[in-house]
């Protein structure tokens, strides 16, 4: 036998040898990446549940402090949003810093035939200009180098569902441009790509500017107004809606105890006195920080006037001095309110709205019923995840049912 052969019958006794081996070898890592898949998987689907779970709890603290308002202007806003939510209409929302515009946005979609797809936010505000193209279209991969992955943007994410445009005042205005493009035909082009895109979204857009004086400005385009401007919706300030103070002071409460883990926090009497004299230029986001704060000085028990720690601004005064004048009847309708919110709604009694006003109790029913206003009553509580009683005036606290997510 040559050397050739010799060679050739060790190497094949080898691969007799080596090929159990080699066969467990592939096995063993094949039921390694089984496992590895199914594990992925499992934390997927739990991944999901916690995301579904928190979309639906953001949903029902929005649905929650519109639905509960006793305010007039914001049962028009919630009746509004409700007619609107059943098409695809565009809308506009407009409000101040902190009024609770993604809570409507939330509620439109909430109640819309999308509400079973994503809900996909974007602060334009909050992105830098050089990126938000992307952000919002989506970028294709590098090409020439391969080294850029593609990356979806929140259009293509958002496809079937709606989309929220927050602070839209602040978009480039060759961003606008694309922007109208898609509400015109459902189409644009990724970022490094030439191959058009296609979705179905609903928009809904949001601002703290007026954008009149943007487009006199040219900072925001005529005609992509009048293509978000189709179904306008304002949310009144804190400060116009004091007798929404212990239904909102619930949902933020409950919203609260998801981050520090404490159930059936009130606010007293007292608490809400303090709380309604001030004039809250940050409206519900610095009702929010006050309401946490509180929470940190007052670890047990509920939160007292003390513990509610205001911050004092000279602007609040020059915000007082500039404020539009009104009429009597809406003088009277905000003087009435902030009393009921002291009350928590109650009329009748020592320590009632009527007694502080010094009137009778029908004469205040009535001169409500002519100013269009109506107290909070146990099942606007409910849906507040109030206790009715404490809501009716029973012992006048503000109560939190169950745990919330942030809005």
């Amino acid at each position: 036998m040559d050397t050739a052969q010799a060679n050739d019958q060790g190497l094949n006794l080898d691969r007799e040898t080596d090929a159990p081996l080699l066969h467990e070898r592939i096995h063993a890592l094949t039921q390694q990446a089984t496992v590895q898949s199914q594990e992925l998987e499992r934390l997927r689907r739990m991944a999901d549940a916690r995301v579904s779970l928190l979309e639906l709890e953001l949903h029902c603290m929005a649905d929650a402090a519109l639905d509960a308002s006793v305010s007039p202007a914001v049962q028009q806003v919630a009746w509004r949003a409700k007619q609107v939510a059943r098409d695809d209409t565009p809308v506009l929302i407009f409000g101040e810093v902190g009024v609770g515009k993604e809570w409507l946005a939330r509620s439109v979609h909430r109640t819309s035939p999308r509400a079973g797809q994503p809900f996909v936010k974007l602060n334009c505000s909050a992105i830098a200009a050089s990126a938000i193209e992307s952000e919002l279209f989506g970028r294709a991969k590098d090409t020439l180098s391969g080294v850029t992955p593609p990356k979806p943007g929140r259009f293509q994410i958002a496809d079937g569902g709606t989309l929220l445009l927050d602070e839209v005042g602040e978009l480039p205005l060759d961003v606008q441009a694309k922007l109208l493009r898609v509400l015109e035909d459902g189409s644009f082009f990724p970022v490094g790509s030439d191959h058009v895109e296609h979705v179905d979204v609903r928009i809904v857009a949001s601002t703290r500017v007026d954008l009149d004086d943007a487009i006199v400005a040219q900072t925001f385009r005529e005609d992509l107004f009048y293509r978000l401007h189709v179904f306008p919706l304002r949310i009144p300030p804190l400060r116009e809606r004091l007798e929404d103070l212990p239904t909102l002071c619930a949902v933020l409460l409950a919203q609260i105890s998801w981050r520090t883990g404490r159930r059936n926090v009130h606010v007293t009497p007292a608490g809400l006195e303090k709380l309604a004299s001030h004039s809250w230029p940050g409206n519900l986001r610095e009702l929010a920080n006050v309401l946490e704060r509180a929470m940190l000085l007052s670890p047990a028990g509920d939160l007292e006037a003390n513990v509610l720690d205001l911050p004092r601004r000279r602007e609040d005064t020059a915000a007082a001095q500039d404020a539009p004048l009104v009429t009597l009847d809406e003088m009277q309708r905000r003087h009435i309110a902030r009393v009921l919110a002291l009350t928590r709604g109650r009329i009748y009694g020592d320590g009632g709205a009527a007694k502080i006003l010094g009137l009778k109790p029908s004469t205040l029913q009535s001169r409500m019923e002519r100013l269009g206003m109506r107290r909070a009553g146990p099942r606007a509580a409910e849906r507040a995840g109030l206790d009715p009683a404490r809501a009716a005036g029973g012992d006048g606290a503000t109560g939190v049912g169950g745990a919330g997510a942030p809005s």
